[in-house]
């Protein structure tokens, strides 16, 4: 007979000897079945249960394990140490040993677990016992929904961050590229935010991969929930990269990094506190956007001519493209005039500001004096007079060209122009601080593609100039007379030259204008019917049975009148849905639609005055605060009535401009925003104790009359039962006088919509 090192025995054959066996009665612990939600920070949990042929007599050693799983399948666990007690001979109770918990129950801790999000709780229980099994609870007896998330709404859609997201391909945005930013949560979350707690989310710049060296530089953001005394919820939104209130012009850029290369890594942490404490980390540096650093990507001079009561006045346009802005995003940019005399650069005059929408810019920098004023024009002569040398250098140097730079007001931090975008150095040349030519990494300016080019810019400059060569023309069109013969719709048909030539809109604007470009035999009666195709040309009054260009799908009738009631009556199912949709009485709504129809006709959507589509005129672009100062054209103030919509979450989703013009040229689409308008100012109009609902003319006059926002500013004064009066205005007057009329098109509403006392205006 040998022992084993194993510890097991061998026995030869034909052994004789005694062996001695110490029997271990058989153990086992069972956990007591639990019902439990954790509803509270803190949620005491019971573990007790039964067991077999446990010694009795002392406490015995014992590890409580937490097992957490989530939703999404991932799972985390914490141990708890502790001991078995026995308050009977067939139970125990597992109780904690740590010193803060002198009562020893085990708490599950919603912030020390990271129960959030939604899943369940397992219990496993190992007793330090030999040949004791381990105890489970069976999954689904302890469950949680605590949900911190971030829900994101873009114009692609609508996404959400959470504290336990799975890694993600990360989105692509532009710089400026707006975020609405709103939290939800559920359970002790919701409670939590309800007391006295607060969530922060921030955004950073990450500088991942690519062998990039960590920098504090770049995108930095922070939002935190609730706000104020009030301690509100309220969306925010969030620009990548820079900062653009409402009331500002042009946006803040905030994004600068010298050491980025490509593209910016921005990630989001998540952090909660109670009042007064420190904020704790819930998830840290979760890469979630993508955005490439801007670039420019085309910039040069033109020579362009003007015809002003017959007289040319030349002038130098700067155009270009910073690539990598959202479309909505207006730059500040500063742009200046250089030139080489006799060797030596210098700057020509002083800096001009221009606007650039989503990065294009199309401004002038320079106009000439005009020849009849006698003054000289030192450029113009600096052109006319110019020589190639006879002796040229291996390199030619720039003669003359524009340079531009972001202006300083519209960036956060100062330095080299390379931190705000890129461009190729064999295309862009740069300058430095004293305004002298520069290696990308220092430069301050960057240049027109001119400063590269050299002489043989300034030479077809001259060419230009003396040819007076207004606009580049189609050669067998120059000098011709152009004659309109149809327009339709977007096309128009033009003969010159001995042809037929058809073309969009868009071209015929800036292409065919009266003495330019391809019209310069243009007569008189061909500049009436050019501005009078894109002005539209309202008439005083309706004639004929003449409409607007919005509602020319109405059904033939004797009169302009009758053709609108049987428009109404088309769609009165549609405009019915809208009222029960919006809240609006429909007679409202048509009455907005029925006037802009008859009394505010026009006959097409472009021009100046072209700022809406569809039914009712609602206004789709920003144009209304635009001010001429010094030839440069200030970016609008104020959002348009649909972009306020929009942009205030009444109306998803946010649309590019053109979507938004396709949408509202559709009945339905030019529905939901008059009734989304009118829903918002009965809101605002509440608040001071008026329902604009028992005065359909007043509602009609705010509909026609002001945004959202100068709404808020009307109330702001205004307490029911003050009267309310419509200035200058002919669409509430016509509303109140037409009321049978509306009523005969689309009847009266469902339900009675008026809550109060009408009327509350008067002219």
């Amino acid at each position: 007979m040998s022992s084993q090192p194993s510890g097991s025995i061998s026995v030869d054959i034909g052994a004789v000897g005694v062996l001695q066996f110490t029997a271990v009665p058989e153990t086992r612990v069972t956990l007591d079945s639990l019902s439990l939600q954790v509803s509270s920070e803190d949620t005491t949990v019971d573990i007790k249960g039964s067991h077999v042929s446990l010694p009795t007599d002392h406490p015995l050693d014992a590890n409580l394990f937490w097992s957490v799983r989530y939703e999404d399948g991932t799972t985390t666990e914490f141990k708890v140490e502790g001991s078995l007690h026995f308050p009977q001979p067939s139970r125990f109770e597992f109780l904690e040993r740590r010193a803060d918990n002198t009562e020893g129950r085990p708490v599950l801790k919603v912030f020390d677990h990271r129960l959030f999000g939604k899943g369940k709780v397992c219990v496993r229980l190992e007793v330090k016992y030999p040949h004791c099994k381990p105890a489970l609870l069976e999954p689904g007896q302890i469950t949680f929904d605590n949900a911190f998330i971030v829900e994101v709404r873009t114009a692609q859609g609508t996404s959400s961050l959470g504290v336990l997201d799975t890694p993600r391909i990360p989105a692509r945005v532009s710089i400026g590229a707006p975020l609405y930013l709103s939290l939800s949560t559920t359970g002790v979350a919701a409670r939590y935010m309800g007391g006295t707690g607060s969530f922060k989310l921030s955004i950073r710049e990450i500088d991942e991969g690519k062998g990039e060296v960590p920098s504090n530089e770049g995108v930095r953001e922070q939002v935190i929930w609730p706000e104020g005394p009030a301690r509100t919820l309220r969306t925010h939104v969030y620009r990548v990269g820079c900062e653009l209130q409402p009331e500002q012009a042009f946006a803040i850029f905030n994004y600068q990094e010298s050491n980025e290369r490509g593209e910016f890594e921005l990630a989001y942490s998540m952090a909660v506190a109670k009042q007064g404490d420190a904020y704790q980390e819930l998830v840290t540096d979760r890469l979630w956007l993508l955005t490439s650093r801007p670039r420019l990507t085309s910039f040069s001079l033109r020579f362009e001519g003007s015809a002003e009561d017959g007289k040319p006045s030349p002038r130098l346009v700067a155009s270009g493209t910073i690539e990598g802005f959202d479309a909505q995003v207006v730059i500040k940019l500063e742009l200046a005039l250089f030139r080489k005399v006799r060797g030596v650069l210098s700057r020509f005059g002083t800096p001009s500001f221009a606007f650039a929408a989503g990065g294009h810019f199309d401004v002038e920098i320079y106009r000439f004096a005009d020849a009849d004023d006698g003054a000289p024009d030192e450029l113009l002569k600096f052109i006319q007079d110019f020589r190639v040398p006879s002796k040229r250098p291996a390199a030619e140097p720039p003669v003359l060209f524009a340079a531009l730079r972001f202006a300083e007001d519209t960036v956060s931090s100062k330095g080299p122009l390379s931190r705000s975008f890129d461009w190729d150095a064999r295309t862009f040349a740069a300058l430095d601080a004293k305004e002298a030519l520069c290696a990308q990494a220092v430069a301050r300016w960057v240049c027109s593609s001119e400063a590269k080019t050299g002489y043989t810019s300034i030479v077809a400059l001259q060419k230009r100039m003396r040819g007076q060569m207004e606009y580049e023309q189609d050669p067998q069109f120059e000098g011709t007379r152009p004659m309109i013969l149809r327009h339709a719709g977007r096309t128009i048909t033009i003969s010159v030259g001995g042809e037929t030539k058809s073309v969009d809109i868009d071209d015929f604007m800036w292409n065919w204008e009266p003495e330019k470009r391809n019209a310069v035999g243009s007569n008189d009666k061909y500049r009436q019917a050019w501005r009078g195709i894109l002005l539209g040309s309202p008439p005083p009054t309706p004639e004929a049975t003449d409409l607007s260009i919005e509602l020319q799908d109405a059904p033939d009738a004797p009169t302009p009148e009758l053709r609108v009631l049987s428009w109404l009556e088309k769609y009165q199912p549609n405009i019915a849905k809208a009222e029960r949709t919006w809240g609006v009485d429909r007679r409202a709504i048509a009455g907005a639609i029925a006037w802009e129809a008859l009394w505010n006709p026009h006959k097409s959507y472009y021009g100046p005055l072209g700022r809406f589509r569809g039914a009712g005129k609602v206004h789709d672009t920003d144009l209304e605060h635009r001010v001429y100062d010094d030839n440069i054209m200030e970016p609008p103030t104020d959002w348009s009535l649909a972009k306020e919509l929009e942009m205030s979450g009444v109306i998803n989703p946010i649309r590019t401009e053109d979507q938004r013009k396709q949408y509202l040229s559709t009945v339905d689409g030019s529905l939901e925003y008059i009734g989304a308008a009118m829903h918002e100012f009965i809101r605002i109009a509440r608040q001071s104790g008026y329902d604009l609902n028992c005065d359909l003319p007043i509602l009609a006059f705010f509909f026609n009359a002001r945004t959202l926002k100068k709404a808020r500013k009307s109330f702001e004064t205004k307490r029911a039962p003050e009267k309310l009066h419509w200035v200058d205005n002919q669409m509430a007057p016509w509303v109140k006088n037409n009321m049978p009329f509306l009523e005969k098109a689309v009847g009266k509403p469902e339900t009675p919509l008026c809550s109060g006392d009408a009327p509350y205006s008067e002219p």
